[in-house]
């Protein structure tokens, strides 16, 4: 009996330290695990908020259902592994774009997209509207549709914004009837090795607005001619 006993404790302690293959009989000498299949993938825990997972050691690794990327967390801070420029979608903490409506706008406008930055000026008065906004967007699929509109200057349907903080949908802001006013384009900085990506500057009128408080769920829809109030 003691005799098996220790054979059971060497064999054992050759399963712990040898590696570990699932699809295959002799999984990589480097490898802790190696997993191989002809037709199946990994399929990794999938959240929306990353904020759910209490106390992450850094190494961990999920899908972010709301980036639609695999995430891995550093020690410190969560990191989408998707490229920046590749991403279609929301980071951690980002600005999204989404247009929708056809108005001759084409099929490109699928998905929401990354920003830059927005801003909002102007004022609105006697029930007409002289308020405009700006973005700036990185050179995406869009872009040409969007060149292409601003220069026949067609009037597009509703261009929504929303601001994303920690996978979250934050604040929003909606723009109805918008046309296209002024564009131009340069190159934005993103690293000390003089790296840049191709971003777009736009800006545009609009004859509706609309703007929600996504934790309080507080949010109202304004069309300025005839000054009415609506749901967003």
């Amino acid at each position: 009996m003691r005799q098996f006993l220790i054979l059971g404790m060497i064999t054992f302690s050759l399963c712990v330290c040898a590696q570990v293959g699932i699809g295959t009989a002799s999984p990589n000498t480097n490898s802790v695990l190696e997993l191989s299949s002809p037709n199946k993938g990994l399929l990794l825990p999938r959240v929306t908020d990353t904020t759910v997972v209490s106390s992450p050691s850094a190494g961990l690794v999920v899908y972010n259902t709301n980036t639609k990327s695999p995430t891995y967390h550093d020690g410190q801070k969560w990191n989408s592994v998707a490229p920046s420029m590749m991403m279609p979608t929301t980071g951690a903490d980002s600005i999204t774009y989404f247009f929708s409506g056809t108005n001759n706008m084409g099929p490109m406008f699928n998905g929401e997209r990354r920003l830059e930055s927005i801003s909002i000026a102007g004022s609105v008065n006697s029930g007409s509207s002289d308020l405009t906004a700006s973005l700036t967007k990185y050179h995406d699929v869009n872009s040409v549709v969007i060149q292409r509109r601003f220069l026949d200057q067609a009037q597009m349907g509703t261009l929504e914004i929303k601001y994303y903080k920690n996978g979250v949908v934050y604040r929003s802001m909606k723009f109805g009837n918008l046309k296209f006013a002024s564009m131009s384009h340069g190159f934005l900085d993103k690293g000390l090795d003089g790296s840049g990506v191709l971003v777009e500057n736009f800006s545009f009128t609009f004859g509706s607005y609309g703007y929600k408080d996504w934790p309080n769920n507080n949010s109202f829809y304004y069309t300025f001619a005839g000054g009415v109030y609506g749901t967003y």
